[in-house]
């Protein structure tokens, strides 16, 4: 039932993104890509072998995005043909995925083993259409397919036009080409019916209701395709249905028995969507002169609060003798030097140790409406306190903020949908930047506001990825709140539970978490480490105490 502070999918997620620089957004309960964004499903617990399965489907995915041209897969003649069209692209974009990205086959040439073995088990229950699109791929694949007496008419037409189908270079070319192919079909089908042949058996309706059918409709009872498993999408797909039975089932039994809760064995509360979830980046902008009088405000606590940091933050490097010195301390193994040379100074060795300010700190601003009032200003006045202070003294830090608000576009997207396993159904989340680590400007933290509710597991989770990819090799984490998770369409339990034990593995990942309780001592359980601001002329004196302390050992 634990999940991790980063799960392997939302890994995955952020790899292709950031290499691939192609969108990925988690929503709902599928996976799929519409040629600029990847869409992969929120839940957690995934298996080792759904996870390894993908890591295929995404460089499948990829592959899409970066080949396929999505409006060519719209002018196809039928379903059919479409479906045709899907399966023969599936080839040419893996191959071309492999040859500029070859690292790719140790993941998709697994997961097309195991579709392949799928479709071993189920070929001779499949219909005619499904079979007759299996073999042109196959013949693309392995340039043969597979006999029987139902396919034998079609294939003896279309094997050669499919074999041309790997001289394609393009999604245009290929819909061209299995149009041809298409239309060979149908002429071997017409012949049958004029001459009397198979006019009324399963195979030969199969043929007609798939050649009749229209790209976007379902047919009379149903597409004959949605029963059968014939590619990577919908063998994923049914993974990740049968994944999600089994998360819905544990997450029922964990809102039912009340002592996981108290075990911290909950699962993770899980959006419906970050489809929506935006981030507004202030960094460098700001109003000057309300940056500047809020400045001025706390100015008389800057050079404690360096004092302070400077000591406590410092990291002791690698301490080692350095030896062929002028002076320090006698070296016995170079004496023997003077033996050559009496007039040798490099006879001494010096004990040298490195302290450098090897720290990169986040400060993250929980802004939600009960922050509102006096609360908001401290927060905002102790960010700009520690931001002029961390600033002189060159250490690499960023300051961010967070809330939750009502956004339509995620209800629409939900209604008629079973939400049970979702904990945040009709919200976005609205994240801010205020001052980033690739500036040292400090304006944009004139902009610390209030705003919605605060689901804080998400957000710190959020604000710790940020931290992660730092290469600095002391990172510490620093939440300023007010109370209790919460948002306007979630089970507060999920939401506490979730918060704990994000902290837990963030810490667990090397992460140090400092919670400061901006006239609260919420704080307190959720962060081991944390520290209750009651009075912002507390913050050079017990707060910076406590926070030495807290992080200097």
């Amino acid at each position: 039932m634990k999940f991790q502070f980063e799960s392997a999918l939302e890994k995955i997620g952020r790899i292709i993104a950031r290499q691939y620089n192609i969108d990925v957004v988690f929503e709902g309960d599928v996976a799929c890509t519409d040629g600029k964004k990847i869409v992969l499903p929120m839940f957690d617990g995934l298996t080792e072998e759904l996870c390894a399965d993908l890591n295929g489907f995404l460089d499948h995915e990829v592959a899409h995005c970066k080949f396929t041209k999505f409006d060519e897969m719209q002018k196809c003649l039928s379903k059919f043909h479409g479906e045709m069209l899907n399966a023969v692209e599936d080839v040419r974009i893996e191959r071309a995925m492999i040859a500029e990205f070859p690292g790719t086959r140790h993941h998709l040439e697994p997961l097309n083993a195991k579709l392949m073995l799928q479709i071993n088990e189920t070929w001779d229950k499949m219909p005619l259409p499904v079979r007759l699109i299996i073999n042109i791929q196959e013949i693309m694949i392995r340039g043969d397919y597979r006999r029987d007496a139902d396919t034998a008419p079609y294939m003896e037409k279309i094997a050669d036009p499919a074999a041309g189908l790997n001289h394609c270079g393009s999604t245009t070319e290929l819909r061209w080409s299995t149009e041809k192919i298409v239309k060979a079909i149908t002429d071997v089908r017409l012949a049958e019916k004029s001459g009397g042949e198979s006019d009324g058996d399963a195979a030969g309706q199969a043929i007609d209701q798939l050649l009749a059918e229209p790209l976007d409709g379902d047919g009379a009872g149903g597409s004959l395709f949605q029963e059968f498993v014939i590619d990577v999408h919908r063998l994923v797909d049914r993974q990740i249905k049968d994944a999600i039975q089994n998360d819905q089932r544990d997450r029922i039994r964990a809102d039912e028995n009340p002592e996981w809760v108290r075990a911290g064995e909950i699962t993770q509360s899980i959006p419906f969507s970050t489809k929506y979830d935006q981030v507004t980046d202030h960094s460098g902008k700001g109003d000057r002169a309300k940056y500047a009088a809020a400045k001025r405000s706390v100015q008389s606590l800057v050079s404690p609060i360096r004092q302070q940091l400077e000591r406590i933050l410092k990291v002791k490097e690698a301490a080692r003798w350095v030896t062929e010195r002028d002076r320090g301390t006698i070296n016995a193994r170079a004496l023997n030097q003077l033996l050559v040379n009496k007039n040798s100074t490099k006879i001494f060795k010096e004990f040298v140790k490195t302290e450098t300010n090897n720290v990169a700190i986040e400060i993250l601003v929980d802004m939600s409406g009960s922050m509102g009032g006096e609360k908001i200003d401290v927060a905002r006045a102790t960010c700009i306190a520690m931001a002029e202070s961390l600033t002189a003294l060159n250490i690499p830090f960023e300051v961010t903020g967070f809330y939750s608000v009502p956004d339509e576009r995620v209800a629409r997207a939900t209604r008629g949908r079973d939400l049970s396993r979702y904990n945040r159904t009709d919200e976005r989340l609205d994240l801010h930047i205020f001052k980033s680590f690739d500036t040292r400007v400090l304006t944009g933290l004139s902009e610390i506001h209030v705003g919605g509710f605060n689901p804080d597991g998400e957000c710190v989770a959020w604000a710790a990825k940020r931290l992660a990819v730092r290469k600095e090799k002391r990172k510490i984490l620093i939440v300023l709140s007010d109370g209790q998770p919460s948002t306007g369409d979630s089970i507060p339990a999920r939401l506490c539970s979730d918060l704990k034990q994000r902290v837990k593995l963030i810490e667990r990942s090397g992460i140090e978490t400092v919670g400061i309780g901006i006239l609260s001592d919420a704080v307190q359980h959720y962060y081991t480490d944390h520290i209750v601001l009651n009075d912002l002329k507390d913050l050079p004196t017990m707060a910076m105490r406590k926070l030495a302390k807290i992080v200097g050992g």
